[in-house]
């Protein structure tokens, strides 16, 4: 039979002026747009809900920024440097801004301002207790990758385009894994929704060693929303 189904209200791009807007220092707002501009400095260098990781051999530093922002006064900042591991593909690093968890699934889209040193990829993944409640502890890896420069731009992804890449399936063990489908398995993740993670891709050659012994870069991120 047929389905009566209520019109779902998608938010449009919000006005230029909201880009600058006063905001809270309270992590990811996934209600309302998080920009990164607060009436004070935080307290400490990285907004309130932020983390930042790298591997062993590299340096890195998350901070709230007002050097050059995408827009308004501030961004959220992420400086690396990379120095050349033993084996292939050991060079990574990530800043990720997290909420409570929260079911994001009446929304279809995150939209996303980014900028970087150079052009490089850039994986975008989500965030979510799922990966340890419901699959076992396998890796936080449902994302997307983007292409993103050093001219800021606005980076519209939807849930559908977020996938679980095979090289991380091929780290499960016993005891872990998906009961079903990918599909079903976002679907899992964003109704626990906790938060976005963008990691900036090493340089790297065709065999996935370090174009050079160390590499410099660093990646901004800023105006982020839901619709």
């Amino acid at each position: 039979g047929l389905i009566v189904e209520s019109a779902r209200t998608v938010p449009e791009a919000p006005p230029a002026a909201d880009l600058t807007m006063v905001t809270s220092d309270g992590g990811l707002h996934v209600g309302a747009l998080t920009n990164f501009e607060f009436a004070a400095p935080p307290a400490t260098p990285m907004p309130a809900g932020v983390f930042a990781y790298a591997d062993p051999l590299a340096t890195y530093a998350a901070t709230w920024s007002d050097q050059a922002p995408i827009s308004g006064g501030a961004d959220l900042r992420l400086d690396f440097t990379f120095n050349r591991g033993p084996a292939a593909y050991d060079e990574w690093t990530g800043v990720g801004i997290g909420c409570a968890s929260t079911d994001v699934s009446s929304s279809s889209t995150v939209v996303v301002w980014l900028a970087a040193d150079v052009e490089r990829t850039v994986r975008v993944r989500l965030s979510s207790s799922a990966y340890t409640t419901a699959f076992g502890g396998v890796p936080s890896e449902f994302g997307v990758d983007v292409i993103v420069g050093p001219v800021p731009r606005a980076v519209a992804i939807d849930w559908v385009d977020f996938s679980y890449p095979p090289w991380a399936t091929a780290e499960w063990s016993a005891g872990q894994g998906f009961p079903g489908t990918e599909a079903e398995a976002r679907a899992i993740v964003l109704q626990s929704f906790e938060g976005l993670v963008f990691s900036p891709l090493a340089t790297v050659d065709a065999v996935g060693e370090l174009s050079a012994p160390s590499e410099t870069g660093f990646l901004r991120v800023d105006n982020i929303y839901f619709r």
